[in-house]
């Protein structure tokens, strides 16, 4: 007889891909499983079993550089968590939006994020954005604008939200 219950398997699999869409950047999956073995959700060999399966039904993307292996819930992933997200318990989501927001907090302390703007010319800027991790760069982005304001639009963005739009580069980059 086999202990394998479908309907637990679906709900341990909607788990990990809310916790891949609340953290909405490329992340660890060692992050994401010690998240979830701290609150005794599932076992590591069920989290890395599930995690595979949502990687080859391509509802995880991984995303491979030099230093690491990232994961990061493709548009699959999301609209599948959208469609069957009132499944998921509201006191287990709870807990777990406490330990993303902790891991975020983590996350951002980790990563240096700078920017800085060269005047080329009378008309011409070139803004340079950069999510730095030690002293790995995540992303380096090296934008010519036409104006000193737009630069530092540029610059204001990505100081408010360079994980969202990293995630989002990542994203439309990574996909077919």
């Amino acid at each position: 007889m086999s202990d394998y219950n479908p309907i637990e398997a679906v709900n341990n699999k909607l788990i990990l891909l809310y916790m891949y869409a609340e953290l909405a950047v490329p992340i660890n999956p060692m992050e994401v499983a010690d998240i979830i073995i701290k609150l005794d959700v599932m076992a590591f060999f069920n989290i890395g079993h599930y995690t595979a399966e949502l990687v080859n039904s391509g509802m995880i993307e991984v995303i491979e550089n030099e230093s690491q292996t990232l994961y990061l819930i493709t548009q699959s992933g999301s609209n599948t968590l959208e469609l069957f997200r009132e499944r998921l318990d509201v006191a287990l989501t709870a807990k777990l939006d406490q330990q993303i927001a902790n891991l975020k907090r983590q996350l951002k302390r980790n990563r240096f994020i700078n920017s800085a703007v060269e005047k080329i010319d009378k008309h011409n800027y070139l803004v340079t954005l950069r999510i730095m991790e030690g002293n790995v760069p995540l992303i380096e982005l090296s934008l010519s604008v036409s104006s000193n304001a737009t630069a530092n639009r540029l610059i204001e963005k990505w100081q408010s939200a360079s994980t969202d739009l990293y995630g989002q580069i990542m994203k439309a980059l990574t996909t077919d």
